[in-house]
C-alpha cells in the first residue's frame, strides 16, 4: 500500500479530505468537495488493485461483483489519519469500479467500522420506531451512530472484542 500511502500522503500536504479513485480514471484529491490542481496520470485495474492492497478484501470483490457498494474503514497511521474507504460499482456495462477515501473529522473519534450489505430478507423487515435521544451519550457512540447514518446504513451489529459493522447501506 506504498503507493496509496502516498497519494494519502498528497491528501494530508494538501489540507484536503477526500482522495478518489477509480480504474482508467486519474487520482483526484478533494478538499470539501472541490478539486485540488495536482496532475495525476489515469490508473489501470491492475495498478489499482495493487495499490489498495488488502482493502480490497474478499468482502468488497463479492460486493463489487454483485454491483453492490461496500463501505470500510483504513487506519492509514500516524500523520495520515483514518479514511472512510466506499467501493462503488461502475453502471451495467461499464467495466471496473471507483474508490473513495475521505478523512475522518479532527477531533472525531473514528469507530471501527465495516460495512456489510443486508440480505433481501433484512430488507423486508418492519422498522421500529427511532428511540428518543439520551442525554447521555458517549462521544465514541454518537461518532458510531454519525458514522453508520452517514453510510446510510439500517443497523450496527455491535459484540466484544470485535469490530462494529454495519449493514443496509443504501
Amino acid at each position: 500500500m506504498n503507493a496509496l500511502h502516498s497519494l494519502l500522503k498528497m491528501v494530508v500536504a494538501q489540507q484536503a479530505d477526500e482522495l478518489r479513485l477509480g480504474v482508467e480514471r486519474a487520482p483526484l484529491v478533494l478538499s470539501a468537495g472541490v478539486p485540488k490542481n495536482l496532475t495525476l496520470a489515469e490508473t489501470g485495474e491492475r495498478v489499482l488493485r495493487q495499490m489498495l492492497g488488502a482493502l480490497l478484501s474478499a468482502e468488497a470483490e463479492a460486493s463489487l461483483a454483485r454491483g453492490a457498494a461496500f463501505t470500510s474503514v483504513h487506519d492509514a497511521g500516524a500523520g495520515l489519519g483514518v479514511y472512510e474507504v466506499r467501493f462503488q460499482p461502475r453502471a451495467k456495462g461499464q467495466p471496473g469500479f471507483d474508490v473513495t477515501l475521505t478523512a475522518a473529522r479532527e477531533g472525531e473519534p473514528a469507530p471501527v467500522l465495516v460495512a456489510r450489505e443486508m440480505s433481501p430478507m433484512a430488507q423486508s423487515a418492519p422498522r421500529e420506531a427511532p428511540l428518543p435521544r439520551s442525554r447521555v451519550v458517549s462521544p465514541a457512540l454518537e461518532a458510531l451512530l454519525a458514522r453508520a447514518a452517514a453510510l446510510g446504513a439500517s443497523d450496527i451489529h455491535v459484540r466484544d472484542g470485535e469490530p462494529a459493522y454495519a449493514r443496509g447501506l443504501a
